[in-house]
């Protein structure tokens, strides 16, 4: 086994921008009450998770090998032998993503755009309750992600949370990746923050509106929607 190159730029900063964003929902929805200004950006980080899920659907088809999504399925049988080997014996080594981290993602990438959409939707009754459901376990996911990290580099004496900083990871040498992409991933980081600008550049606090880059669709900020209705 040797460092070899597994994750390229692209997916580094995306890794990075998506928890950051996931992170800030967190912040500003618990954080602030539901009619402070601040609390807005609950959803403005919820916005900007969702279109980074958007560009990481577009890197599952065109990204490096370990990115496409057929990388994110695994048999059921070798899932479950994953699994019970980080109770015994130490854990079969994955090139890209193991089914632990694998299926964390994916659900992950799944309670998104269902707090997106719950989230704009509020008004409806069904809406809210979905929404208060979903984050419970989005973070319950995160929370696992996070456990399955540790559990791992202390397992295999290998910081795979590292790996998505510098890109290298401990894996058979003929498996790694030709290039990191360098420009692709400063294009990509361009590409995102012109949406985020434009995004936030269109935000109105005192209306509490925002309109979507691309689309034009202008979006009320849920919970401030709610208080002017309350005036």
């Amino acid at each position: 086994m040797h460092k070899v190159l597994i994750w390229d730029l692209s997916t580094r900063i995306f890794h990075w921008a998506l928890a950051s964003s996931i992170v800030s929902t967190f912040v500003f929805a618990y954080g602030f009450d539901e009619h402070d200004r601040l609390f807005q950006w609950h959803m403005l980080a919820g916005l900007i998770a969702a279109f980074l899920l958007v560009v990481r659907i577009v890197l599952g088809f065109v990204g490096t090998r370990y990115v496409q999504w057929k990388h994110f399925f695994h048999y059921p049988a070798d899932s479950l032998s994953y699994f019970r080997s980080l109770i015994g014996n130490p854990a079969t080594l994955y090139a890209g993503h193991n089914p632990g981290t694998a299926l964390m993602a994916l659900l992950m990438f799944g309670f998104i755009p269902t707090l997106v959409f719950t989230g704009i939707t509020q008004d409806w009754e069904i809406s809210e309750d979905l929404h208060a459901g979903v984050a419970i376990a989005l973070a319950v996911a995160v929370g696992l992600h996070l456990l399955g990290l540790v559990v791992y580099t202390f397992r295999q004496r290998d910081n795979i949370s590292k790996a998505m900083v510098t890109g290298y990871k401990t894996a058979p040498v003929d498996s790694g990746i030709s290039s990191g992409r360098p420009w692709t991933g400063l294009i990509l980081t361009a590409v995102i923050a012109a949406w985020i600008y434009t995004l936030l550049a269109t935000y109105d606090a005192k209306q509490a509106t925002v309109k979507i880059p691309g689309l034009q669709s202008v979006i009320h900020l849920g919970e401030k929607e709610k208080e002017k209705h309350h005036d």
